[in-house]
């Protein structure tokens, strides 16, 4: 492992030990560093912000689901729930460090890694391609995907359940057999 990547992946791992322990907004970069014993330049040539190690962990969980539905105009079903299921059972493996003492800011940033995202913006392009939405209603198909994501993570976090993945990707199934079925596709 070369330089670059040990310093990143120390800093993730201070950065959760610390998520462990105490609430998202009490979290400062210098409490970072300290725990991961570097210097704050050292952060900063790596991350922004203590925000910016949740965007990137986030986009690194839905990076394998998002070069799949790229690379293919029409997603295969099987595919996207293998993709899905392990996305949220990271989530609910590490559930207890992101809802620690229920971090208003953190399940803000979340939300807001959600509506930004690039998976969430070809997941709206397929969509509107299969729903043949107008251009000027996509804003409407982005709305669903958005709504769907977040609601997804909030059972996941919500429920003590480890199966709740399953459960969930097995109703993306229905739900996407469904649209199917109704399009004729």
């Amino acid at each position: 492992m070369n330089y670059y990547t040990f310093t990143r992946k120390t800093i993730i791992k201070a950065f959760w030990n610390l998520m462990k322990n105490e609430p998202f907004e009490s979290i400062t970069v210098t409490r970072i560093c300290q725990y991961a014993g570097i210097g704050r330049s050292s952060f900063y040539r790596y991350f922004r912000s203590k925000e910016d190690i949740i965007v990137s962990e986030f986009n690194k969980l839905l990076e394998p689901l998002k070069n799949h539905v790229k690379k293919n105009r029409r997603p295969n079903i099987d595919t996207i729930n293998k993709l899905v299921n392990a996305a949220l059972n990271k989530v609910v493996r590490n559930k207890d460090q992101i809802l620690y003492k229920n971090s208003p800011a953190l399940l803000d940033l979340i939300e807001h890694c959600i509506a930004n995202n690039d998976l969430t913006r070809l997941l709206t392009e397929r969509l509107s391609e299969v729903w043949e939405v107008p251009k000027d209603q996509t804003v409407y198909t982005n709305e669903i995907v958005v709504s769907t994501i977040k609601s997804l993570l909030k059972i996941c976090l919500s429920n003590n359940n480890n199966e709740m993945p399953k459960i969930v990707t097995g109703n993306i199934e229905w739900c996407m057999q469904l649209l199917q079925n109704a399009r004729g596709k």
